[in-house]
């Protein structure tokens, strides 16, 4: 509201009446003082007018109102027009503005599968809904930052599996996507077409447990989406067991060492939870001396037991296997020196399911 320079000093009895058009919609409100001692800014959700009434202006000034709290019922294009003005140095005009009102987008995300395991990767995928018929525009950037709890999850790769969208996503550092980042991010000012898009990307977890991941709120021109989420159960991935003879090599009678390897690719140690017993062939059977030993530690940190017979050797249950990752498992051995009484060539096997682990 203006008094201009060539206006009445002061203007006084400044009154008018904005009556939104129907659609908009404006709650109870009363402001005081607003535009001049005396004067009251009335906002009626009933009959969707806003009006000023008993304001007053020096010559060559303005007051600026400002009422909250408007919105709209449904999207379009709202024509709105205020006035005439009036005050005691006669009729103004009239003041008029368009509000240009989008439906909101939406996010939604979704992995691939409902689990996988540590040793493997899942896609994971976000959906963008833009149901407006022109592009939105985010801003400020958008982060997807991965769970960290029970283990952190990351990228596997850099490798965007699928992408309908027109930006070309980061990680949530802000650089480019790769193995081992925290997250991804649609870049500020990043453009989401009619329609809506979507992107996806491949993910790992190295810790075993259920995962849920929650994204950070949409803000776009055309308005906020609440935050997405999705949940995916990581499982260990077993453990693995192999077996060398040192040499492979040797006469009747002459010993050689037999090391049974257990392996763990898991983040976290596992510990076994029964006897693990392998049974030599026939005509193999313990040296004289038979040295059985294991690099594997039992809870109390002392090394796990070890025993067994002239034609077995064991582990005890409640031995660790250390943790490791699918690309660097953690291992642990158990070992026994050993001979056979005839020559031949000997299979050792240690059948499917001895090694039991929690």
């Amino acid at each position: 509201v203006t008094n201009p320079p060539n206006g009445a000093n002061p203007a006084t009895a400044i009154t008018f009446t904005d009556v939104l058009p129907v659609g908009l919609t404006v709650a109870d409100s009363t402001q005081n003082n607003v535009c001049g001692a005396g004067s009251t800014l009335t906002a009626t959700a009933a009959t969707r007018t806003i009006t000023l009434t008993g304001g007053s202006r020096n010559v060559n000034t303005t007051c600026t109102l400002t009422v909250a709290n408007v919105s709209a019922t449904t999207p379009g294009i709202y024509i709105n027009r205020a006035g005439p003005i009036s005050a005691s140095s006669g009729t103004g005009g009239y003041a008029e503005d368009d509000l240009s009102v989008r439906y909101p987008p939406a996010v939604t995300k979704s992995f691939g599968s409902n689990s996988f395991t540590t040793a493997d990767s899942t896609t994971m995928t976000l959906s963008f809904t833009n149901p407006n018929s022109t592009a939105i525009t985010v801003s400020p950037a958008f982060d997807d930052v991965f769970p960290v709890a029970p283990g952190a999850m990351t990228l596997f790769d850099g490798t965007l599996v699928n992408n309908t969208c027109g930006f070309t996503p980061l990680s949530s550092d802000g650089t480019a996507l790769a193995a081992n980042k925290l997250g991804v991010r649609v870049p500020n000012t990043s453009s989401i077409p009619a329609g809506g898009c979507y992107f996806t990307v491949n993910v790992k977890a190295n810790t075993a447990g259920n995962y849920t991941n929650t994204t950070a709120a949409l803000v776009t021109s055309a308005g906020t989406a609440s935050a997405a989420s999705a949940s995916v159960t990581v499982v260990a991935q077993p453990p693995s067991l192999s077996k060398a003879f040192v040499p492979a090599t040797v006469g009747i009678g002459v010993s050689t060492r037999l090391i049974i390897t257990l392996a763990n690719p898991n983040a976290a140690p596992i510990s076994l939870s029964a006897l693990l017993t392998d049974t030599f062939p026939t005509n193999v059977t313990t040296a004289a001396t038979p040295n059985r030993a294991t690099t594997c530690y039992a809870a109390s940190g002392a090394l796990a037991a070890t025993g067994g017979t002239a034609s077995t050797v064991t582990l005890a249950s409640g031995a660790i296997i250390p943790a490791g990752t699918p690309e660097n498992p953690g291992s642990c051995t158990l070992a026994v020196d050993v001979t056979a009484s005839a020559s031949g060539v000997y299979t050792n096997t240690i059948p499917a399911g001895a090694l039991q682990t929690t």
